[in-house]
């Protein structure tokens, strides 16, 4: 079970890591088409 939610923390880490590459990425896209 341990190792489960080991795996678990670990692919939720990575999901996060994701995540906040995407919003970065689109306030970036939103700040471009502002200065467009």
């Amino acid at each position: 079970l341990d190792k489960v939610t080991e795996q678990f923390e670990r692919l939720a880490a990575e999901v996060a890591k994701q995540d906040s590459l995407i919003s970065r990425l689109g306030e970036e896209i939103i700040e471009t088409e502002h200065e467009l």
